[in-house]
Protein backbone atom coordinates (compact mmCIF):
# COMPACT_ATOMS: atom_id res chain seq x y z
CA UNK A 1 0.00 0.00 0.00
CA UNK A 2 0.93 3.52 -1.02
CA UNK A 3 1.71 5.49 1.74
CA UNK A 4 0.39 9.12 1.88
CA UNK A 5 2.86 10.37 4.28
CA UNK A 6 6.34 11.94 4.14
CA UNK A 7 9.59 9.53 4.46
CA UNK A 8 11.68 12.17 5.49
CA UNK A 9 12.31 11.56 9.43
CA UNK A 10 11.25 14.50 11.26
CA UNK A 11 9.04 15.73 8.07
CA UNK A 12 5.74 16.91 9.68
CA UNK A 13 4.49 19.13 6.91
CA UNK A 14 3.76 17.01 3.82
CA UNK A 15 2.82 18.98 1.35
CA UNK A 16 -0.33 18.38 -1.28
CA UNK A 17 2.55 16.65 -3.56
CA UNK A 18 3.86 13.74 -2.84
CA UNK A 19 6.48 11.65 -5.39
CA UNK A 20 8.02 8.34 -5.48
CA UNK A 21 11.10 7.28 -5.16
CA UNK A 22 12.62 6.38 -9.04
CA UNK A 23 14.26 3.10 -8.93
CA UNK A 24 17.35 4.06 -10.76
CA UNK A 25 17.80 6.83 -7.90
CA UNK A 26 16.84 4.59 -4.51
CA UNK A 27 20.54 4.38 -3.06
CA UNK A 28 20.85 7.94 -3.51
CA UNK A 29 17.99 9.33 -2.01
CA UNK A 30 18.95 6.54 0.99
CA UNK A 31 21.86 8.26 1.06
CA UNK A 32 21.02 11.44 1.25
CA UNK A 33 17.39 11.09 3.44
CA UNK A 34 19.34 8.83 6.01
CA UNK A 35 16.97 6.53 5.81
CA UNK A 36 15.76 3.05 4.07
CA UNK A 37 12.83 3.31 1.49
CA UNK A 38 11.14 1.03 -0.75
CA UNK A 39 9.08 1.30 -3.81
CA UNK A 40 6.02 2.69 -1.72
CA UNK A 41 7.97 5.54 -0.29
CA UNK A 42 7.04 9.46 -0.76
CA UNK A 43 8.93 12.41 -0.65
CA UNK A 44 7.19 15.92 -0.41
CA UNK A 45 7.24 18.68 -2.67
CA UNK A 46 9.16 20.61 0.94
CA UNK A 47 11.92 18.68 -0.01
CA UNK A 48 12.86 19.50 -3.26
CA UNK A 49 13.69 23.34 -5.19
CA UNK A 50 10.45 24.87 -6.98
CA UNK A 51 12.66 23.98 -10.49
CA UNK A 52 12.77 20.46 -9.75
CA UNK A 53 9.09 20.23 -10.23
CA UNK A 54 7.46 20.35 -12.95
CA UNK A 55 3.34 21.18 -13.03
CA UNK A 56 3.30 21.91 -16.59
CA UNK A 57 3.21 20.72 -20.26
CA UNK A 58 4.44 23.12 -22.99
CA UNK A 59 5.14 22.27 -26.84
CA UNK A 60 5.70 24.11 -29.75
CA UNK A 61 7.48 27.82 -29.89
CA UNK A 62 6.18 31.32 -30.53
CA UNK A 63 2.66 31.72 -31.61
CA UNK A 64 1.61 27.99 -31.80
CA UNK A 65 3.31 27.08 -28.26
CA UNK A 66 0.89 24.98 -26.06
CA UNK A 67 1.06 24.75 -22.18
CA UNK A 68 -1.00 22.82 -20.40
CA UNK A 69 -1.44 22.52 -16.31
CA UNK A 70 -0.39 18.93 -14.95
CA UNK A 71 -3.75 17.38 -12.87
CA UNK A 72 0.17 16.42 -10.89
CA UNK A 73 3.07 18.05 -10.73
CA UNK A 74 6.31 15.74 -11.82
CA UNK A 75 9.79 15.87 -10.69
CA UNK A 76 12.63 16.46 -13.37
CA UNK A 77 14.52 13.60 -14.13
CA UNK A 78 17.67 13.36 -12.17
CA UNK A 79 16.63 15.42 -9.07
CA UNK A 80 17.15 14.65 -5.22
CA UNK A 81 15.75 15.89 -2.40
CA UNK A 82 17.82 18.43 -0.81
CA UNK A 83 15.53 21.18 1.12
CA UNK A 84 14.19 20.88 4.93
CA UNK A 85 16.06 17.67 5.47
CA UNK A 86 16.92 17.06 9.44
CA UNK A 87 19.98 18.91 10.96
CA UNK A 88 21.58 15.83 11.27
CA UNK A 89 21.00 14.68 7.76
CA UNK A 90 22.33 17.86 6.20
CA UNK A 91 25.53 17.70 8.29
CA UNK A 92 26.36 14.62 6.92
CA UNK A 93 25.40 15.34 4.07
CA UNK A 94 27.98 18.42 3.78
CA UNK A 95 30.76 16.73 4.82
CA UNK A 96 30.45 13.60 2.31
CA UNK A 97 28.82 15.17 -0.49
CA UNK A 98 30.87 18.17 -0.76
CA UNK A 99 28.12 20.23 -2.14
CA UNK A 100 28.12 18.40 -5.09
CA UNK A 101 26.35 15.49 -6.47
CA UNK A 102 27.93 12.81 -9.26
CA UNK A 103 25.00 10.65 -10.77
Amino acid sequence: MVSNKCCVPGCSKSAASKFGVPKNMMNVWENIIGCPLNRNSRVCANHFKPSDITSTWESGNGSSQISICLRKPRLKSGVIPINNLSDEVNDINQVSLGNSIDI
